[in-house]
């Protein structure tokens, strides 16, 4: 059974997420950019949480096929945060990170 302090944790997040998609594309560099991180990470989490659904309800025939799922979506995901990690993060001015924390709780959340 789905653990529901988990799914309150993915509500948090695409919540928060969409929040910031629902706006039209800002103009502003910095604003831009908060918006697109928003994106990339309401795919990432609606990614994880449908991995997160459905891993109860997989039966014997559709394990291999579902496990390579898993590891893909994963796959994506660690990938993402060490290019985030490594290379996006570090280019960036600290006020930029100050101003937009939201990168920053992507870590708590998901």
């Amino acid at each position: 059974m789905s653990d529901q302090s988990t799914l309150d944790r993915f509500q948090h997040a695409r919540a928060l997420f969409r929040s910031v998609i629902a706006k039209p594309e800002p103009t502003d560099l910095y604003d831009r950019q908060s918006w697109n991180m928003a994106g990339v990470h309401t795919v990432l989490t609606e990614s994880l949480l449908s991995v997160y659904k459905q891993a109860e309800k997989i039966t014997r025939h559709d394990e291999a096929a579902f496990s390579f799922y898993a590891f893909i979506t994963v796959s994506g995901v660690t990938h993402h945060h060490m290019q985030e990690e490594e290379h996006y993060l570090p280019c960036l001015e600290p006020e930029f990170v100050r101003r937009y924390a939201l990168m920053k709780l992507v870590f708590c959340i998901v």
